[in-house]
């Protein structure tokens, strides 16, 4: 049980203002669901919020996030696009600090790549990609940065 506005921003659907970083970084690892609402006139004494009782379950699969390197990496992904969340993919990404030490025109271009490899434009806002789409460019970065 949590409180209703901090359960609402961990259930969040992308393509909505409660949608985050702690949306997408609890639903790489877990699914969650809303199960009720809970007024404050069923507590005594009665709280000043609504509450809202959600659901975790932990997702016991081999998904990409498997090392603590990648799991870092894709935090750091997920951090970095919604630093400026208003910003597109290509900008906001530029400042994960795995890339901040390549020039900024060669930034540019490993994100461009790696958006191209996970079938993503690079016109896009983070809160309109879904875990898995955030698994696939982090992915990708991964790779492009692990290579060079």
């Amino acid at each position: 049980m949590l409180q209703k506005e901090v359960a609402v921003r961990l259930t969040a659907d992308c393509n909505t203002k409660e949608y985050g970083i702690p949306t997408v970084l609890l639903g790489e690892c877990a699914t969650v669901k809303k199960l009720m609402l809970l007024k404050p006139s069923e507590f005594h004494p009665k709280p000043k919020v609504d509450s809202l009782v959600i659901e975790i379950v932990f997702v016991d699969k081999d998904n990409w996030c498997n090392t603590n390197e990648k799991h870092f990496f894709f935090n750091q992904t997920v951090r970095a696009a919604f630093s400026q969340r208003r910003k597109t993919l290509l900008n906001t990404l530029s400042t994960i600090p795995y890339i901040q030490k390549e020039k900024k025109e060669d930034r540019k271009k490993m994100i461009t790549e790696a958006l191209h490899l996970s079938n993503i434009e690079s016109s896009r806002r983070a809160e309109t990609l879904s875990v898995e789409e955030f698994l696939r460019i982090s992915s990708s970065l991964y790779e492009i940065v692990i290579n060079r």
